[in-house]
């Protein structure tokens, strides 16, 4: 049986909260690079491919460990209601907060980019 901690609930929580949302945003600013009229836009581009890449392997991921631990997060009208052993509780981020969180993973996620960029 596989038996995680309340810490580690409030983890998965957030990680399935904000993957999706930076992966959104990633998205859509790809299409903007896009479209802007940059000299040279592949690196960029090439960035937020390889940080979308790993987001969307790490969601999968996320969603196979959600599965086995029991928990479900439901996307509410006003934030998100998380359920785990039967527990309910419900999570909610001021739009402020919800901006920092998903621009601290984009950060994290272009880094981890820049790193396996530099190794090849």
């Amino acid at each position: 049986m596989h038996i995680l901690h309340e810490k580690q609930i409030q983890q998965l929580v957030h990680q399935f909260i904000f993957l999706p949302l930076a992966r959104t945003v990633f998205e859509q600013d790809r299409q903007k690079i896009g479209q802007a009229k940059l000299k040279i836009p592949f690196p960029y581009v090439q960035m937020i491919d390889a940080a979308i890449k790993e987001i969307t392997l790490d969601l999968r991921n996320l969603r196979r460990e959600t599965r086995r631990s029991g928990l479900t997060v439901y996307k509410e009208e006003q934030g998100y209601l998380v359920v785990w052993r039967g527990y309910r509780n419900k999570v909610s981020y001021t739009p402020d907060a919800m901006r920092r969180h998903v621009s601290d993973v984009m950060s994290r996620y272009l880094k981890q980019a820049l790193r396996q960029n530099k190794k090849e």
